[in-house]
């Protein structure tokens, strides 16, 4: 089978980027080599620039064009606590991380709802404010001419970062950058950064709060930002406004990030010196078109190899050595459980005959007070009303099915009781609690899991990644990294996708996606665990499994709430069943009080799907 041509182009396309990047990248180093120590300098200060950008725009996936803003209020911090407060230098370069810090911070508090353009927009709206106010600041640039930074405590700022010292303390810099980033990729806050960056709803469904992970790196991006440009400052001696706020600098670290490769480590370096290379390379040709050279370059990384000269690695869970020796045996240990599993009960259960769950566990539930209760709610979506005054209480350890005809309110119910949706009137309590002030993060915090209707795999993530982020994140205690992976292989072992762990979403079926959106569940160990049809789409043998699955939850101790149509699945894994419909909860109670009742099931199944479920 013969590849398509236009395919066949894009990859000699990229082949040849790279030939060009490579050689780019040679003159670059060989550049920087012989350069003077004060070249040396602005490159490294350009490469830990870089690194503060990849923590926002790689890793965190925020499109920022104002990164240039923290490192000129650095610079600022800088110069002004030397000016008016007479500190020494240790102390203004703290005051410069701080100053960064704190304004990337509060920027970074935009960020969770304000993506792509919007958030674009609104970094480089902050960068050219944050230029005009220090223009007009009379106290910082008199007259236009800029504020000196004359001494610096008893001494004069030449004496510590000169030409000869700038390169070595610069590359200072930058080293310390990337090592920091390096940290943070290995960090929880990455793994976080990477839920949030797939999908914002999945990572507070599993735990990741939607502000917080934001602030975080916005914060340490900002810090080594500041740094760099108390660094500039204390060289440059004179700030101008218009050279510590460059929009032409922001341009030149997203370029070096997206040409060297987003979310890495090495990427960042790798582009600054290939541009540095180009620089080079093109003045000698055509003298002054570097800028022009730039925008091509950018456009060229981002339409050809968008994915940079460096592969992402962001969150490589699975690669933790002492995980993967640890959690085999874990996972072997596991197996037998399922075995003692039968099919799923096609006939009505005779009096007294136990679920298939209680049949495992060899006893019924403790009649206890309702861990989720909902009281009189209601919702309506566009006028319509999809919940009306619907009333239920479900109690520990209980399984309790959602049953009705499609667009009956089951699916709005779930949303509702994990906080993705606020309801319009009533309430939901959750250990006596209101959710009605708490985001869906915090749920999960306490012990809440859900899995969605339709899937949300990360597509760019491993099987074990993604199910072990879950984990990190929702398990109540929160797990560390290899207890996490311990928790994400259990979970793959009971769903029958162990020996696919090391697979992407887009090489499963579709019945393996669907497993292993119950897989991140599972891994969560919840105590109310919401699945929203977990067996739609699957073959009979995948219906065990995760009947299985279901039941073993509820064996440990979780509270399930499902919604299914399935209705012989039901039989097999509910204690009470909720029947729905046009929002209204028609009737609830023990599965076999709903279940045999054919004035309620026969509009829904129909006479002969009915017959068949009760033989």
């Amino acid at each position: 089978m013969t590849r398509p041509r236009a395919v066949l182009r894009l990859g000699v396309a990229s082949s040849v980027w790279r030939v060009v990047s490579a050689v780019a990248l040679a003159l670059g180093g060989t550049a920087v080599v012989a350069a003077s120590p004060s070249e040396w300098g602005t490159v490294g200060l350009e490469i830990a620039l870089a690194q503060s950008w990849n923590l926002i725009g790689g890793y965190g996936g925020y499109p920022s064009l104002g990164q240039v803003a923290p490192y000129g209020v650095g610079a600022y911090a800088l110069g002004l606590s030397v000016v008016y407060l007479h500190l020494n230098v240790y102390s203004s370069l703290a005051l410069a991380v701080a100053g960064g810090a704190v304004f990337c911070a509060a920027t970074g508090l935009l960020a969770p709802r304000r993506r792509a353009v919007n958030f674009a927009v609104v970094t480089l709206a902050v960068a050219a404010g944050t230029e005009e106010l220090f223009s007009l600041w009379g106290a910082v640039s008199p007259g236009g001419t800029g504020l000196t930074v004359s001494t610096v405590g008893l001494h004069r700022a030449g004496a510590y970062i000169g030409s000869a010292d700038f390169g070595l303390v610069a590359g200072a810099v930058a080293v310390l950058a990337t090592l920091v980033v390096a940290i943070v990729s290995r960090s929880r806050m990455a793994a976080g950064a990477t839920l949030q960056r797939a999908d914002l709803t999945l990572s507070e469904a599993c735990g990741v709060a939607s502000r917080v992970i934001p602030f975080e790196i916005f914060l340490v991006s900002g810090a080594i930002a500041g740094l760099a440009g108390g660094v500039a400052a204390i060289h440059d001696v004179v700030l101008e406004p218009s050279t510590m706020f460059d929009p032409g600098l922001s341009v030149l670290v997203v370029a070096a990030v997206v040409l060297g490769g987003r979310a890495t480590v090495a990427g960042p370096v790798i582009g600054v010196l290939a541009l540095s290379g180009l620089e080079v390379a093109v003045g000698y040709v055509v003298p002054g078109a570097h800028q022009l050279a730039l925008a091509a370059v950018t456009v060229a990384a981002i339409v050809i190899d968008p994915r940079g000269l460096v592969s992402s690695r962001a969150a490589k869970w699975s690669a933790h050595p002492r995980a993967n020796a640890d959690t085999m045996a874990s996972a072997e240990a596991m197996a037998p459980a399922l075995g003692r599993h039968g099919r799923i009960q096609t006939g009505t259960p005779a009096a007294g005959q136990t679920n298939a769950r209680q049949a495992h566990t060899g006893k019924s539930h403790a009649v206890k007070g309702p861990i989720v209760e909902v009281s009189g709610l209601t919702k309506r979506f566009g006028g319509r009303a999809v919940l009306v005054d619907v009333n239920l209480e479900v109690r520990p350890g209980e399984v309790l099915a959602l049953i009705g005809p499609n667009g009956a309110g089951k699916t709005t119910l779930l949303d509702c009781i994990s906080a993705l949706v606020r309801p319009d009137g009533g309430e939901v309590l959750i250990e006596g609690c209101s959710t009605r002030a708490t985001g869906p993060s915090r749920l999960a915090g306490i012990g809440l899991a859900r899995s969605f209707q339709v899937p949300r795999p990360v597509h760019w993530l491993s099987v074990s990644d993604q199910v072990g982020l879950a984990a990190a994140y929702g398990s109540t205690p929160r797990l560390g990294r290899s207890q996490a992976q311990g928790a994400a292989w259990d979970a793959l072992d009971k769903l029958g996708l162990l020996e696919q762990r090391q697979c992407r979403p887009g090489q499963l079926s579709t019945g393996g996606i669907r497993r292993l959106e119950i897989a991140r569940v599972v891994a969560m160990r919840p105590k109310i665990a919401i699945l929203d049809e977990p067996l739609a789409g699957l073959s009979s043998d995948e219906v065990e499994v995760v009947v299985g699955a279901v039941c073993n939850l509820a064996s440990s101790g979780s509270t399930v709430i499902v919604v299914e149509h399935l209705v012989s699945a039901v039989w097999a894994i509910a204690d009470s069943v909720a029947f729905l419909d046009a929002g209204r909860v028609v009737r609830h109670g023990t599965s076999e009080e709903v279940l045999t009742d054919p004035v309620l099931l026969e509009p829904y199944l129909g006479s002969n799907r009915l017959t068949r479920l009760r033989l």
